[in-house]
Protein backbone atom coordinates (compact mmCIF):
# COMPACT_ATOMS: atom_id res chain seq x y z
CA UNK A 1 0.00 0.00 0.00
CA UNK A 2 0.89 3.30 -0.96
CA UNK A 3 -0.15 6.62 0.45
CA UNK A 4 0.94 10.12 -0.97
CA UNK A 5 1.05 12.68 1.59
CA UNK A 6 2.04 16.26 1.08
CA UNK A 7 5.79 16.45 0.94
CA UNK A 8 7.79 13.37 1.19
CA UNK A 9 6.41 9.96 -0.48
CA UNK A 10 4.76 8.01 2.34
CA UNK A 11 4.40 4.44 1.77
CA UNK A 12 4.22 1.39 3.22
CA UNK A 13 8.14 -0.34 4.19
CA UNK A 14 8.92 -3.29 2.82
CA UNK A 15 11.56 -5.96 4.61
CA UNK A 16 14.20 -4.27 2.18
CA UNK A 17 13.88 -0.75 4.33
CA UNK A 18 14.55 -1.98 7.69
CA UNK A 19 18.38 -1.64 7.96
CA UNK A 20 17.76 2.12 6.96
CA UNK A 21 14.92 2.40 9.31
CA UNK A 22 17.12 1.56 12.16
CA UNK A 23 20.16 4.09 10.61
CA UNK A 24 17.19 6.28 11.17
CA UNK A 25 15.70 5.73 14.64
CA UNK A 26 19.90 5.36 16.05
CA UNK A 27 20.00 9.21 14.70
CA UNK A 28 17.09 10.39 15.68
CA UNK A 29 16.73 8.76 19.33
CA UNK A 30 20.51 8.22 20.02
CA UNK A 31 20.33 7.87 24.16
CA UNK A 32 16.79 6.46 24.12
CA UNK A 33 16.90 3.06 25.91
CA UNK A 34 15.84 0.96 22.88
CA UNK A 35 18.63 2.75 20.80
CA UNK A 36 21.00 1.06 23.41
CA UNK A 37 19.77 -2.45 23.22
CA UNK A 38 21.18 -2.20 19.78
CA UNK A 39 20.46 -1.76 16.23
CA UNK A 40 19.77 -6.03 16.04
CA UNK A 41 16.95 -5.69 18.35
CA UNK A 42 15.81 -2.63 16.71
CA UNK A 43 15.57 -4.80 13.31
CA UNK A 44 13.75 -7.60 15.47
CA UNK A 45 11.26 -5.23 16.98
CA UNK A 46 11.05 -3.21 13.77
CA UNK A 47 10.30 -6.17 11.92
CA UNK A 48 7.84 -7.53 14.39
CA UNK A 49 5.37 -4.78 13.46
CA UNK A 50 6.06 -4.97 9.68
CA UNK A 51 5.04 -8.81 9.85
CA UNK A 52 2.21 -8.31 12.52
CA UNK A 53 -1.00 -8.54 10.67
CA UNK A 54 -2.58 -5.34 12.23
CA UNK A 55 0.99 -3.85 12.49
CA UNK A 56 1.45 -0.22 10.43
CA UNK A 57 5.13 0.49 9.27
CA UNK A 58 5.62 3.84 6.60
CA UNK A 59 8.37 5.41 5.58
CA UNK A 60 9.23 8.62 4.04
CA UNK A 61 11.50 8.88 0.74
CA UNK A 62 13.58 11.50 -0.22
CA UNK A 63 16.01 11.61 -3.14
CA UNK A 64 18.51 10.72 -0.04
CA UNK A 65 16.47 7.44 0.08
CA UNK A 66 14.39 6.37 3.18
CA UNK A 67 14.39 9.56 6.19
CA UNK A 68 11.15 8.68 8.19
CA UNK A 69 9.40 6.15 9.55
CA UNK A 70 6.08 6.06 11.40
CA UNK A 71 5.51 2.61 13.49
CA UNK A 72 2.31 1.63 15.18
CA UNK A 73 -0.28 -1.02 15.42
CA UNK A 74 -3.62 -1.64 15.90
CA UNK A 75 -5.36 -3.64 18.11
CA UNK A 76 -2.34 -3.73 20.96
CA UNK A 77 -3.48 -6.39 23.12
CA UNK A 78 -3.11 -8.63 19.85
CA UNK A 79 0.44 -7.38 19.32
CA UNK A 80 1.79 -6.99 22.72
CA UNK A 81 0.53 -10.87 22.94
CA UNK A 82 2.80 -11.08 19.93
CA UNK A 83 5.87 -9.74 22.01
CA UNK A 84 5.36 -12.06 25.54
CA UNK A 85 5.70 -15.09 22.59
CA UNK A 86 8.68 -13.75 21.11
CA UNK A 87 10.13 -12.52 24.04
CA UNK A 88 13.03 -14.99 24.06
CA UNK A 89 13.67 -13.79 20.31
CA UNK A 90 13.93 -10.45 21.33
CA UNK A 91 15.75 -10.88 23.86
CA UNK A 92 18.82 -12.53 22.14
CA UNK A 93 19.02 -9.69 19.74
CA UNK A 94 19.69 -7.46 22.74
CA UNK A 95 22.45 -9.20 24.51
CA UNK A 96 25.05 -7.07 22.54
CA UNK A 97 23.93 -3.71 24.10
CA UNK A 98 23.16 -5.56 27.48
CA UNK A 99 27.27 -6.57 27.35
CA UNK A 100 28.25 -3.06 26.81
CA UNK A 101 25.78 -1.68 29.08
CA UNK A 102 25.42 -4.25 31.73
CA UNK A 103 22.86 -1.50 33.73
CA UNK A 104 19.89 -1.96 30.70
CA UNK A 105 19.39 -5.31 32.00
CA UNK A 106 16.83 -4.03 35.07
CA UNK A 107 15.53 -1.71 33.01
CA UNK A 108 15.08 -4.56 30.32
CA UNK A 109 13.47 -7.00 33.30
CA UNK A 110 11.32 -3.85 33.76
CA UNK A 111 10.14 -3.15 30.49
CA UNK A 112 9.38 -6.48 30.04
CA UNK A 113 7.02 -7.37 33.05
CA UNK A 114 5.36 -4.21 31.66
CA UNK A 115 4.43 -5.76 28.23
CA UNK A 116 3.78 -9.17 30.10
CA UNK A 117 1.01 -7.02 32.61
CA UNK A 118 0.19 -3.90 30.83
CA UNK A 119 -1.04 -1.31 33.44
CA UNK A 120 -3.56 0.28 30.74
CA UNK A 121 -6.95 -1.04 29.41
CA UNK A 122 -6.11 0.95 26.40
CA UNK A 123 -4.27 -1.96 24.68
CA UNK A 124 -7.35 -4.44 25.10
CA UNK A 125 -9.13 -2.67 23.37
CA UNK A 126 -9.32 -3.89 19.69
CA UNK A 127 -10.49 -0.49 17.76
CA UNK A 128 -7.83 1.21 19.54
CA UNK A 129 -4.67 2.07 17.71
CA UNK A 130 -1.03 2.59 19.67
CA UNK A 131 1.36 5.34 17.47
CA UNK A 132 4.63 2.95 19.22
CA UNK A 133 7.77 5.14 17.36
CA UNK A 134 7.81 7.88 14.76
CA UNK A 135 11.76 8.98 13.62
CA UNK A 136 12.80 11.68 11.53
CA UNK A 137 16.37 11.83 10.47
CA UNK A 138 18.21 15.47 12.01
CA UNK A 139 18.71 16.20 8.68
CA UNK A 140 14.82 16.79 7.56
CA UNK A 141 13.88 17.64 10.99
CA UNK A 142 11.23 20.29 10.93
CA UNK A 143 10.62 20.28 7.11
CA UNK A 144 7.31 18.79 7.78
CA UNK A 145 8.13 15.07 7.48
CA UNK A 146 6.73 14.10 10.81
CA UNK A 147 3.31 15.70 9.61
CA UNK A 148 3.00 13.61 6.50
CA UNK A 149 3.94 10.70 8.40
CA UNK A 150 1.36 10.91 11.08
CA UNK A 151 -1.31 12.05 8.60
CA UNK A 152 -0.18 9.13 6.29
CA UNK A 153 -0.51 6.96 9.72
CA UNK A 154 -3.99 8.30 10.35
CA UNK A 155 -5.37 7.38 7.24
CA UNK A 156 -4.06 3.48 7.49
CA UNK A 157 -5.64 3.47 10.61
CA UNK A 158 -8.98 4.06 9.89
CA UNK A 159 -8.76 1.69 7.46
CA UNK A 160 -8.03 -0.58 9.69
CA UNK A 161 -11.29 -0.01 11.88
CA UNK A 162 -9.51 1.96 14.60
CA UNK A 163 -11.97 4.24 16.14
CA UNK A 164 -8.63 6.77 17.86
CA UNK A 165 -5.12 6.93 17.94
CA UNK A 166 -3.05 6.97 21.43
CA UNK A 167 0.40 7.03 22.16
CA UNK A 168 3.02 7.38 25.05
CA UNK A 169 5.86 9.91 25.43
CA UNK A 170 8.10 11.46 28.17
CA UNK A 171 6.62 14.23 30.21
CA UNK A 172 10.00 15.98 31.44
CA UNK A 173 12.43 17.28 28.95
CA UNK A 174 10.16 16.97 25.93
CA UNK A 175 9.01 20.28 25.00
CA UNK A 176 9.02 20.21 21.16
CA UNK A 177 7.64 16.66 20.72
CA UNK A 178 4.96 17.23 23.08
CA UNK A 179 4.19 20.81 21.20
CA UNK A 180 4.04 18.84 17.64
CA UNK A 181 1.01 16.26 18.90
CA UNK A 182 -0.43 18.64 20.65
CA UNK A 183 -0.50 20.87 17.47
CA UNK A 184 -1.72 17.89 15.77
CA UNK A 185 -4.83 17.70 17.70
CA UNK A 186 -3.94 14.85 19.97
CA UNK A 187 -5.31 15.81 23.68
CA UNK A 188 -3.03 14.90 26.97
CA UNK A 189 -5.52 11.52 28.73
CA UNK A 190 -2.69 11.71 31.77
CA UNK A 191 0.49 11.45 33.15
CA UNK A 192 2.03 8.01 34.83
CA UNK A 193 5.32 6.07 35.27
CA UNK A 194 6.65 3.62 33.34
CA UNK A 195 7.69 0.06 34.24
CA UNK A 196 11.01 1.96 33.28
CA UNK A 197 10.52 4.58 36.40
CA UNK A 198 9.91 7.45 33.08
CA UNK A 199 7.32 9.64 34.18
CA UNK A 200 5.17 9.74 30.44
CA UNK A 201 2.32 11.76 28.82
CA UNK A 202 -0.30 9.47 27.51
CA UNK A 203 -2.16 11.52 24.07
CA UNK A 204 -4.95 10.63 22.26
CA UNK A 205 -6.85 12.11 18.81
CA UNK A 206 -10.34 10.40 17.80
CA UNK A 207 -10.64 8.61 13.91
CA UNK A 208 -11.54 9.93 11.33
CA UNK A 209 -8.39 12.49 11.73
CA UNK A 210 -8.38 15.95 9.57
CA UNK A 211 -4.56 18.25 9.77
CA UNK A 212 -4.94 20.99 11.71
CA UNK A 213 -4.58 24.09 9.19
Amino acid sequence: MSVLAAGPRVRQATADDLNRLVRVHVAAFPDFFMTRLGRRFLRAYYGMVLAHPRGILLVADTPEGVQGFVAGFTDPGRFYTSMRIHAARLAIRAIVGIVRRPCLWRRLVRTAQGVVRPRTVFTALPDSCELASLGVSPTYSGKGMGRALVSAFMAVASEQGATHVYLTTAERGNERVNRFYIRLGFVSTGAYVSSGGESKVRYEVKLPWSAPV
